[in-house]
């Protein structure tokens, strides 16, 4: 009976397997691993935060410290660095330095991410997941960053491989110069037509890319051009003219209360935390405190211990007796802070903590010439 029992239950399953196996639906599989766009972007936020993927890409400490920041500063001796970088002092760039290799990489994240939103936003409008007002405004922000960032990429290394679609075909040649400044125009042209004016611009929105901007840097681009009558029809826009001035106060040009002002076209965004200290180890631009990184490797010594970055004599003795333009500008040896917001939250260097604790601790470094609390960048005797 046992032998028996077992031979029953052997066949019956031998035949429930039996179906299963002549059929072939098995073999044709589908990847549940890869999100299509239509499953990815089917609520408006998606599809803002896609195109906010691309601002992202300029949120990164090295593009914009040692890509953009040093070639502008340390290329036309403004800024000398006494760092590991101090090659940039003498126009001695080793093709191998990391912050080039970060540029293009960056660059082209940003590029690829912009031609990826096109088609996207297109759909999300057709389907009615955005509103056609949002449609214009996104696909402007793409068109202008991508326009922006070839014109970094041009004015840096020359010509460049020009990329518009989402999918390449193998490699893409260089093209020219002024092939690369050409799309940046056409770019631009394309983000004036769609973007916001900068008084049109919602609260909440300040800091994206504006009708003004687009034809600042379409001006921009018609220069390297040669196109001047261009350039200046551009600057001259009224988009530029009734919404972009000198600010009436010099010393509010770079303070921290006027950020996103009238003599700013576009600037990249950052937010500190609520409680997150301002400093290499806080945690509110990962990996590792992006805006930490940028600030602190600027200040003086005297405030972060690196002093990697600084002024060139050459620039401080340049101002002339009395400007009132210099110590908002460039501060050296025995200058005090004249920031109004500095002096109006700490009081000065001598508000910050560290100088604080090092003049209790007794070090010679956080003493002024008077032998008090240090409240100058360095001191006269001390340089």
């Amino acid at each position: 009976m046992k032998r028996s029992s077992k031979f029953i239950i052997i066949v019956a399953l031998a035949i429930m397997v039996v179906p299963l196996g002549c059929k072939r639906d098995f073999l044709q599989q589908t990847n549940t691993f890869q999100g299509s766009s239509s499953a990815t972007f089917n609520k408006a936020g998606d599809v803002i935060a896609l195109v906010n993927g691309i601002y992202d890409t300029y949120q990164n400490s090295d593009l914009l410290k040692k890509c953009i920041w040093y070639w502008s500063n340390f290329e036309t001796h403004d800024f000398f660095n006494w760092g590991g970088d101090v090659f940039w002092n003498n126009y001695q760039i080793p093709a191998t330095f990391g912050g080039i290799t970060t540029f293009w990489t960056q660059s082209y994240i940003g590029i690829a991410r912009a031609n990826s939103a096109f088609g996207v936003i297109a759909t999300a409008k057709t389907n009615g997941i955005i509103n056609a007002a949002l449609a214009d405004r996104l696909t402007g922000e793409a068109y202008f960053l991508r326009g922006m960032t070839y014109y970094y990429l041009a004015a840096s290394f020359g010509g460049v491989p020009l990329e518009l679609s989402p999918v390449t075909d193998g490699l893409t040649p260089r093209s020219s110069r002024d092939s690369v400044f050409k799309q940046v125009v056409i770019d631009m042209q394309k983000a004036e037509a769609l973007l916001l004016s900068k008084k049109s611009l919602a609260a909440a929105d300040l800091g994206r890319a504006t009708k003004g901007a687009a034809y600042g840097y379409e001006g921009a681009a018609r220069m390297w051009l040669k196109d001047y009558t261009g350039a200046l029809a551009a600057f001259n826009n009224l988009e530029l003219t009734s919404n972009y001035h000198l600010m009436i106060n010099f010393a509010d040009v770079n303070e921290y209360d006027h950020q996103n002002n009238d003599e700013s076209l576009f600037e990249i965004q950052f937010e500190k935390k609520a409680g997150d200290p301002q400093d290499w180890g806080g945690s509110w631009q990962p990996p590792g405190a992006e805006l930490g990184w940028i600030d602190s490797i600027s200040w003086p010594q005297e405030l972060t211990g690196q002093g990697y970055d600084y002024g060139n004599p050459a620039l401080w003795n340049s101002y002339q007796s009395g400007d009132k333009r210099k110590l908002l500008t460039i501060v050296g040896p025995g200058d005090t802070l004249v920031s109004p917001g500095i002096v109006k939250l700490v009081g000065g260097l001598k508000g910050y903590n560290q100088v604080i604790q090092g003049f209790k601790a007794g070090n010679a470094i956080y003493t002024g010439d008077d032998s008090k609390i240090l409240n100058t960048v360095g001191t006269l005797t001390r340089t």
